[in-house]
């Protein structure tokens, strides 16, 4: 009810998400704040999961991965900029190059930490980095 009417599909799109979400510190921020009232540092931690049990496949957890940590990625580095998406303020917005790093065994259907950073962003691009850890050994078991 508080949502503009142009951002209710997005909203609900991101309601039926197949990605569990939950903020590690702090306070979520309030999405449907078209102003923020502080400007935040480029860094998250999310705890991240798939939210239906995604069985045994070869790789499907990696992929999963990918799906996972792309779009918080972009957020992250918005946080300095008093940007929250999805904004009027925004266009389009895309991943150019997501490379990623696998250092050992984990399940995306399993809550991860992700640890997201962004040192930079102006002039139409940003440059953030991510790591996902497990959370029953605190492994890092990817980078990107």
């Amino acid at each position: 009810e508080r949502a503009p009417r142009p951002l209710i599909p997005l909203i609900e799109k991101q309601l039926a998400a197949p990605i569990e979400v939950r903020y590690a510190t702090g306070r979520p921020v309030d999405l449907l704040d078209p102003e923020p009232p502080t400007i935040s540092p480029a860094r998250q931690l999310l705890w991240m999961r798939i939210r239906s049990p995604i069985g045994e496949s070869e790789r499907l957890d990696e992929c999963c991965a990918a799906y996972l940590s792309d779009q918080p990625l972009l957020m992250t580095a918005l946080l300095p900029h008093r940007i929250r998406f999805p904004s009027p303020k925004l266009g389009a917005i895309a991943t150019l190059d997501h490379s990623m790093w696998f250092h050992a065994p984990f399940r995306a259907d399993d809550w991860l930490l992700f640890e997201m950073t962004s040192p930079h962003a102006g002039s139409g691009v940003a440059l953030s980095f991510g790591h996902l850890y497990r959370a029953d050994t605190g492994q890092l078991v990817v980078s990107c």
